[in-house]
Parts: C-alpha cells; structure tokens; sequence
C-alpha cells in the first residue's frame, strides 16, 4: 500500500501580472523531497487559483514545469483551454498531475500561465500549492 511521505503547501494572496501573451510563473510550489531510503514514488502535485484576464484574452494556456519555469521540463500537457470569461472578469484555473520520481529526488512543481491574444496584462489575484510526495 502506498504511504504518504511528505506533504507541502504554499498559498500566495498577493496579486502579480500576467504579461500579455509570455508564459508568466503564478504559483511556484516549494521542493518535496523524497528521502531515502525509500523506493521511487510519485509526486502528486494540486495547484489553484485566479486569473483576471487581460483586455483582448481569447484563451489561456495553464502549464506545470519542473523547477524553473523558463528552461524547466514540462509536466504532462500543456493545453490551450478557452477564456470561458470576458476580458477584465476573473477565472479560476485547476491542474493537477502525477509524476513518476526516483529515490532521493528533489521535485518542485511550478504552475504558469499565458493568455492568447492579449493586448493587455491580466492579474492573478491569489493562488496555492500542494505537493504530497507518496511511496
């Protein structure tokens, strides 16, 4: 049966921009380490939110990469989703995943976000992390 090893969160209630259309870190979780002398496990990783999308928005894209947002290996999928609200309303935003990892990793799961045909910054306005490390 699969246990529970480590469990972090982080919530951030202060607002920060969205740069037009440039993939834009929001929610950058805190590292999980696995620590030994467990096996390979998995790093299930929840992140929330919300985006008030700038002026022009058509869509946005959500994504999770591993550590550092600019050169950091994508986590799953990074799809376009549609605005589902007008330009200068505010959204909520969801991902989670699960990952493999390997004994004695240090993972950090950091949640972006970029709009489609933005003309303006959109805002995220609050947000949070939860990793749980299980094995």
């Amino acid at each position: 049966m699969a246990e529970l090893l480590r469990a972090v969160g982080r919530i951030n209630t202060v607002g920060q921009a969205v740069t037009t259309t440039s993939e834009s870190s929001v929610a950058p979780g805190l590292p999980v380490h696995v620590q030994q002398p467990r096996v390979a496990g998995q790093m299930v990783s929840l992140h929330w939110g919300q985006l008030t999308l700038g002026t022009g928005t058509t869509g946005i894209t959500p994504r999770v990469r591993r550590n550092v947002v600019s050169s950091a290996a994508l986590v799953g999928e990074a799809n376009a989703e549609d605005a589902l609200v007008a330009a200068g309303q505010t959204r909520p935003v969801f991902m989670l995943m699960v990952e493999a990892v390997a004994e004695s990793d240090r993972i950090r799961h950091e949640l972006s976000v970029q709009q489609a045909a933005a003309t303006a910054d959109g805002s995220w306005l609050q947000g949070g992390h939860l990793g749980l490390a299980i094995g």
